[in-house]
């Protein structure tokens, strides 16, 4: 019977583990997909998630996240809302934008804690995370405290997300936003968004298309 040898500790865990944190992205992802490997009697996602939070180099704990995120493995959803305080901006977004792809509800308060992250792009993830796991109160508190001191990105990265989905409260305040908001950017995105939602709700559904879905009482995710 053919076994997978798992080489804890030895020289070539140590080897590959020295890879992973080359600056050439083709060799650390290399060396992950070995390490999967060595680990597989052990089960990769519970090894990896394991480690995440322990593991003291950044580079590391990135790779880690990528191949958590690669094998969207719901088992992973406690690993990474714990480094949603990482100290590496690349750890924080690349962790948000998978617990918004795995679609556990279980993280939706973790991301909500971490709505104030000082990076533009780690926020941005972790709005387009809440609103993939339907946290349409969060996003429509976020569309109400629009004012000039909410910056113009973190705007339209808000009305995207508020974009993905047809519900009334949403479709509500992006209407104010259209009225109101200073900036013609945000402004003319709302628009669009209106526009696609009045699209999806008015055409008849011996025309409408399958993935364009029709209003009802329960938001709707907005096919794209």
């Amino acid at each position: 019977m053919h076994t997978t040898k798992v080489y804890g500790g030895s020289g070539i865990d140590n080897d590959l583990h020295h890879n992973a944190t080359d600056p050439n992205f083709s060799v650390r992802r290399s060396a992950f997909h070995s390490l999967a490997g060595l680990y597989y009697n052990y089960g990769v996602v519970e090894r990896f998630a394991t480690q995440l939070p322990t593991e003291r180099k950044s580079e590391l704990r990135l790779g880690y996240v990528e191949e958590l995120a690669r094998r969207q493995d719901a088992r992973a959803v406690r690993a990474l809302c714990a480094v949603l305080d990482d100290d590496s901006d690349a750890v924080r977004e690349v962790a948000a934008r998978t617990l918004g792809e795995l679609g556990d509800s279980d993280a939706i308060e973790p991301l909500r804690a971490a709505l104030s992250d000082p990076v533009p792009a780690v926020r941005h993830a972790i709005i387009n995370a809440l609103a993939a796991l339907r946290d349409i109160g969060t996003i429509a508190t976020l569309l109400v405290s629009f004012d000039e001191s909410v910056p113009e990105p973190d705007r339209i990265a808000t009305v995207h997300a508020a974009g993905a989905w047809i519900e009334p409260t949403t479709t509500a305040l992006l209407g104010g936003i259209v009225a109101r908001d200073g900036s013609a950017a945000v402004r003319n995105l709302a628009q669009r968004v209106l526009d696609l939602h009045a699209k999806a709700t008015d055409c008849a559904p011996e025309t409408r298309p399958e993935w364009l879905p029709c209003c009802s009482t329960g938001p709707r995710r907005l096919g794209r």
